[in-house]
């Protein structure tokens, strides 16, 4: 016997695993997700808190602006690397724009040090960040609403080397095995979600519902990050009102709402601000452009 049907012989005795469908895996899968797609019905306040230094050049020592430019920067390029970048993250949902539903709950995050804030940290920015209405994102279900996926959809999940058998894990190990980020991304994209929403912890705004599962925000597409609408908040006022006061004490009114709770030093972010109200009913403000706060559908 020859070498050549030697080979065809040993390798028609071997078991050989058939190719996944790919098509029919992103089927199922996509099948399995759409009850968990929703739409914003209003435009949401949502709070994303770094290090002054992340934004823009390091060498870059100029104050930022309300609309600052770097900012937008900064922020599409987080963005961007939802896309395209396939290094392991520790980030709890892989790359994106992680935002907070609140302004108080992240504000750590600002510390450069790591070490927490407090009154004298002076290099912190705060950015606001508008969702606007109809932006469609996918809601992560909490494990005890989770349906289980079939067999047949885990099987074929592991078919495409990404064993996983949670969608929530299709996105928290995306950066972690390409074979799962492929999976991410053409499931998102078939869904045309432009954001994602996962378990996060939240404050307890008194104005605000009790908070029932307590969620926030990753960002991985323009229309739902919306630049146009950005505004930078930084520890300096300016030497006179300006087109975002208003804005400013209601954001300091949250703070102050939650002072007790928030580990924070009372005052912060803007001591100066402390008994000055804003002209805007905080409540009402709240529950119409804070996430999770009143009962809008979109929250459920």
């Amino acid at each position: 016997m020859n070498l050549r049907l030697w080979t065809l012989v040993i390798a028609s005795l071997t078991p050989t695993l058939a190719p996944a469908d790919e098509a029919s895996v992103d089927r199922e899968l996509l099948a399995y997700a759409q009850p968990w797609v929703r739409r914003l019905s209003r435009d949401v306040h949502v709070y994303h808190w770094a290090p002054r230094a992340n934004v823009g050049d390091r060498n870059d020592k100029r104050p930022l602006t309300a609309l600052d430019p770097r900012a937008k920067h900064y922020l599409n390029y987080l963005k961007e690397q939802f896309w395209t970048d396939n290094n392991a993250t520790n980030s709890v949902m892989g790359h994106g724009v992680y935002a907070a539903i609140d302004p108080v709950i992240t504000a750590g995050y600002g510390s450069a040090s790591g070490m927490g804030l407090d009154l004298e940290s002076t290099d912190w920015a705060l950015m606001q960040i508008v969702i606007p209405k109809d932006t469609q994102f996918l809601a992560l279900p909490s494990l005890d609403s989770l349906s289980t996926p079939s067999t047949t959809l885990v099987q074929g999940l592991a078919k495409l080397n990404c064993p996983v058998g949670s969608l929530n894990r299709i996105f928290s190990s995306a950066n972690n095995a390409a074979p799962c980020k492929a999976v991410r991304d053409r499931l998102v994209q078939r869904l045309d979600v432009q954001a994602l929403r996962y378990q996060y912890a939240s404050m307890e705004i008194p104005v605000c519902v009790p908070v029932r599962d307590p969620w926030a925000f990753v960002l991985f597409d323009g229309r739902a990050l919306n630049l146009d609408r950005l505004v930078v908040f930084t520890p300096q006022l300016p030497a006179r009102p300006d087109a975002q006061s208003e804005n400013r004490l209601l954001i300091q009114g949250i703070f102050d709402s939650v002072a007790n709770a928030s580990g924070l030093p009372p005052g912060f972010p803007w001591p100066a601000l402390t008994k000055q109200k804003p002209k805007t009913d905080l409540a009402a403000w709240a529950k119409s452009n804070l996430a999770n706060c009143a009962d809008y559908p979109e929250d459920k």
